[in-house]
């Protein structure tokens, strides 16, 4: 295969993740005869979809425990996230994926930050410094991917690299969290909307916004190009 098949098999759709580490590495390799491209892309898909799957399933202990753990029924749970307990049930066990506002208003009911479901930290050279695979990813519903770039995160903010699919939003419904939230639009448009505004504000390219805790907001990406978005959470 040759670097132009390579980069052809590279921009078919895929994870945010795999394609920006495709990209970076394949300007990295030198290609010599013999050297099978495609072979490579598929295993380095598979190891990006290992690694999905063990996210998902961490989150997944991670909500189940603390419930279990708050003495909080799954039909209570579900319905103060307005969701039926048979969804709840399926989060639980790593078969469906929350929105953000589940998750929002999941942290809400059992006592949390948002953050905490990121509190599963993966081993660092570094304690004050995290690279690209040292870092806790969060794969939610409607194709939104949030990941933690905070080295710590029992520190007084934490910092969100949050990836936004074509079309994707945090859910239906308003959230309210109990954090002060600011943001940096990194890439693409972000559409966000604050307490009972109809119309969303959008945001592009060096766009910042900030606004207090327990704030009613909701957001999308209304676009066909993806929207990445660097987040802060006190």
């Amino acid at each position: 295969m040759t670097l132009a098949d390579a980069l052809t098999v590279q921009s078919q759709p895929c994870s945010c993740e795999i394609n920006r580490l495709i990209f970076h590495e394949i300007n990295l390799i030198k290609f010599h005869g013999g050297f099978n491209v495609y072979t490579w892309l598929c295993a380095l898909s598979r190891k990006q979809d290992v690694n999905k799957h063990q996210e998902i399933a961490a989150l997944a202990t991670l909500i189940h425990d603390l419930r279990k753990h708050k003495k909080v029924t799954l039909k209570a749970l579900a319905d103060h996230i307005g969701r039926s307990v048979g969804f709840l049930s399926q989060v639980e066990r790593g078969l469906s994926q929350p929105t953000v506002a589940d998750l929002t208003a999941i942290s809400d009911m059992l006592g949390v930050p948002t953050t905490y479901f990121y509190n599963m930290p993966k081993s660092k050279a570094l304690s004050w410094v995290t690279r690209p695979d040292e870092r806790r990813t969060l794969y939610l519903a409607n194709g939104i991917t949030d990941i933690l770039v905070s080295p710590k995160i029992l520190a007084s903010f934490s910092m969100l690299e949050s990836l936004l699919e074509a079309g994707a939003n945090s859910g239906e419904r308003h959230m309210l969290d109990s954090s002060e939230q600011g943001g940096y639009v990194l890439e693409g448009e972000l559409s966000l909307w604050l307490g009972d505004d109809e119309t969303p504000v959008t945001l592009r390219p060096g766009d910042s916004f900030q606004f207090d805790s327990n704030t009613l907001c909701r957001y999308a990406n209304l676009t066909e190009q993806l929207t990445r978005v660097l987040w802060v959470y006190t």
